[in-house]
């Protein structure tokens, strides 16, 4: 028997209702089947492109900035860590084209992170004109 894989829209609210402290305890449990989802899908590099319109998808939702904090710290930050040679070229071209993904990025701690694609997350967010303007 095959489980169908849930949609990205699905995966998506009820990330943002297991990650927002705002939201009753009860929901949120009830919803943590989203967060071990993408858990599941970090190592995974048939993935990538998942991973990457779900936190482009998150990212474009009104949600708090605590949120957006996680999103940077937990999805991007290990998609990066596990898959950087083969996504950071649209990591620096969103971060070079849209402000509000240059400040999710810029929420992202090294970690595992290669090298070198540390090195061009710092240069994305450095070539940068001022953030937030």
């Amino acid at each position: 028997m095959t489980t169908e894989a849930p949609s990205l829209d699905a995966v998506v609210q009820a990330w943002i209702l297991t990650m927002s402290t705002e939201v009753d305890p009860i929901i949120r449990e009830e919803n943590f089947w989203a967060f071990e989802y993408i858990a599941s899908l970090e190592n995974d590099k048939n993935s990538v492109d998942f991973l990457w319109a779900f936190i482009l998808e998150v990212l474009n939702r009104n949600v708090s900035e605590k949120l957006l904090y996680t999103l940077a710290a937990g999805p991007l930050e290990e998609l990066l860590c596990f898959h950087g040679e083969s996504v950071i070229d649209r990591v620096e071209a969103s971060a070079n084209s849209d402000t509000k993904f240059a400040n999710l990025l810029a929420g992202v701690w090294r970690s595992d992170m290669e090298q070198h694609v540390w090195e061009r997350v710092g240069r994305a967010l450095s070539d940068r004109p001022c953030l937030g303007a």
